[in-house]
């Protein structure tokens, strides 16, 4: 038996072997399935595991071996199940599990940059209507998985930092995972026009700010004056 994270992560021989252990399946969802099943995971896990094992485009017969006829008919499959599951059948530990390998080959990283943003944007549509416990932490996890393993596109980035994107930002703790991963600096936060001076108060409070940085920005001459107010303020 396999779980997610050995499909995921195994080299061309041992992929080899555990879909050939799942062999007797037909083509198709029930096909699939009862493979899957044999392997020991759903057929989501088992379309995404081979779907975004590095070694899926250098062998177009492991995607025939779960009964795709070409590697793009399960690529097309895999992003399909990827954006559309809200941690029903890939929890969050699989997908950081795929940030995590794909985060380390650039060609695939950005290959997943419109499918993270269209997986975004239906997991925040869910989050408007709900206070699922499990959809809030999953996608905390997610953002700050997206932001570590560089996942994210310019243009997502520059959607998040929009003003209107407050509540979700600080939802995921995703202005603190920005900074630890590099994509901000603290004089950029400080500055951009989207950020409000409460998430930048919390964050010199915090601690990742540094203030002598702030009573640089509060000296410009550009400084907004409701960040000139709280952030000296907060500073005295």
């Amino acid at each position: 038996m396999a779980t997610f994270a050995d499909i995921l992560r195994a080299d061309a021989a041992a992929l080899e072997r555990m879909l050939a252990n799942g062999s007797g399946a037909g083509s198709g969802d029930a096909g699939r399935e009862a493979k899957a099943r044999r392997i020991g995971v759903n057929q989501t896990r088992l379309i995404c595991g081979v779907g975004f094992n590095p070694h899926a485009r250098q062998r177009s017969d492991f995607a025939r071996m779960i009964g795709f006829n070409s590697v793009d008919a399960l690529l097309s499959e895999r992003n399909y199940r990827f954006i559309h599951d809200h941690y029903d059948e890939l929890t969050v530990g699989n997908i950081i599990d795929i940030y995590t390998v794909v985060g380390h080959i650039r060609s695939l990283a950005v290959e997943l940059y419109d499918p993270i943003f269209s997986r975004l944007q239906e997991i925040e549509s869910e989050l408007e209507g709900t206070i699922n416990p499990i959809l809030v932490s999953g996608y905390k996890l997610e953002i700050q998985s997206i932001h570590a393993n560089r996942l994210a596109s310019p243009e997502l980035i520059a959607r998040r930092l929009e003003p209107q994107y407050y509540v979700l930002r600080d939802i995921g703790g995703e202005l603190p995972a920005m900074l630890e991963a590099g994509v901000l600096t603290q004089p950029q936060l400080l500055r951009h026009p989207g950020i409000n001076v409460h998430e930048k108060s919390r964050l010199v409070f915090q601690g990742l700010i540094d203030k002598e940085l702030v009573r640089e920005y509060l000296h410009e001459p550009g400084t907004a004056p409701v960040d000139r107010e709280v952030l000296q303020r907060l500073l005295h």
